[in-house]
């Protein structure tokens, strides 16, 4: 891997980092793109060149937040804790079920095995009267 490539990984990561999750993607897009075009044009391209012409990452992530609709940010957002609540749901559901056939099998089990009760106080009465 060139050293293009290793500048252009680590700037994005930088970026990223000042990035919510679900728009990382959206920032990658067009962010490697610039950069790779910016590198070729280039000869030997530095950090501190690419930082010259795109700014500091943590400043670009932020740039860019604040150009991105407020609309398209709260429903990427949204989603993610819809996703996260659904997960949930579905966690809890489950254990429930879980616990509901094992009291169903246990109740089950309880009542139709049947049981042998001995009682010898009966049999020794009974003896005693004959």
């Amino acid at each position: 891997m060139t050293s293009k490539h290793k500048l252009i990984r680590e700037y994005l990561k930088k970026a990223q980092k000042n990035c919510p999750r679900k728009l990382r993607k959206h920032l990658d897009n067009g962010l490697k793109y610039s950069l790779s075009e910016f590198c070729d044009s280039q000869g030997d391209v530095t950090m501190e060149e690419i930082e010259e012409k795109f700014g500091k990452p943590e400043q670009y992530a932020a740039e860019y937040l604040s150009l991105c609709d407020t609309e398209v940010i709260t429903k990427r957002l949204f989603n993610s804790k819809r996703t996260k609540l659904t997960v949930l749901l579905v966690v809890i559901v489950f254990f429930i079920a879980t616990a509901g056939t094992m009291v169903y099998i246990i109740k089950w089990n309880e009542n139709s095995h049947l049981t042998y009760i001995y009682d010898m106080m009966g049999e020794v009465y009974h003896e005693k009267n004959d």
